[in-house]
């Protein structure tokens, strides 16, 4: 079956080429598909680290809640060590076995105000810490938004850079067309079929699926003159002979 073939303007068809394949380039750029990758890993390590604030936050309320409920028995265990040692300095109505006693109990109570004011420490030490953990956190977070940011604002310039070029190279398309003749007419059909619309035929290989013309194919591509259009048997996208 013979090449189905139209006359074009060699110089036309060739920057109608290299301004579809620029616009194929700038549509796929626009996906900007590593800039939303990094917009995505920085979302969720924004969301883990409110997580985890979030969690160390619960945390520190508790310890918070354990130092104040410590302290109030710090400070009770005090008034009771207080009143005893009063009752034993002023000593009335007390024998030597009462005293000796009392004695005993306000040793057991200064045994025991002890260890509250460590558990009292320890949880200080721990709010402390927790305190700097959340800082790191919020300080972490805050540093994430701010790149999300910038890089959001990245994205929406790289967009209008695009979306720009597109409306240029649609024009030089549309001007590429103009000039092309006859053979503008399966190009348009071709893009209208969200095909390529015109691919180099380079020794006699197909720019679009790649397959190679044989036989009477091959022999009647040999045979036309450059810048002639013609539709690849096999994908039926325009090629151009260069």
């Amino acid at each position: 079956m013979a090449l189905t073939t139209w006359t074009a303007d060699p110089a036309a068809a060739a920057e109608l080429i290299a301004h579809l394949r620029e616009s194929r380039r700038e549509t796929h750029r626009r996906a900007q598909t590593e800039l939303v990758a990094e917009l995505t890993e920085l979302a969720a390590r924004h969301r883990e680290l409110a997580v985890r604030s979030g969690e160390l936050t619960t945390a520190l309320e508790d310890k918070h809640r354990q130092q104040r409920e410590t302290a109030a028995r710090t400070a009770d265990q005090q008034s009771k060590i207080s009143a005893m040692e009063a009752r034993l300095n002023a000593g009335e109505g007390m024998t030597s076995r009462d005293l000796v006693a009392l004695q005993g109990d306000i040793d057991s109570a200064k045994a025991a105000l002890a260890k509250l004011e460590d558990a009292e420490l320890e949880l200080l030490e721990s709010i402390e810490e927790l305190q700097g953990d959340v800082a790191g956190l919020k300080q972490e977070s805050a540093g994430i938004a701010a790149q999300g940011k910038e890089k959001q604002a990245l994205r929406k310039q790289v967009e209008a850079e695009i979306a720009t070029r597109l409306a240029e190279l649609e024009t030089a398309t549309a001007q590429d067309l103009a000039h092309m003749g006859p053979a503008a007419d399966p190009v348009r059909a071709d893009l209208d079929a969200g095909g390529p619309g015109l691919m180099p035929c380079d020794a006699g290989a197909c720019g679009n699926c790649g397959d190679a013309l044989a036989g009477a194919d091959l022999a009647e591509f040999k045979a036309l003159q450059p810048g002639t259009v013609f539709s690849c048997p096999d994908c039926e996208v325009p090629l151009l002979r260069q």
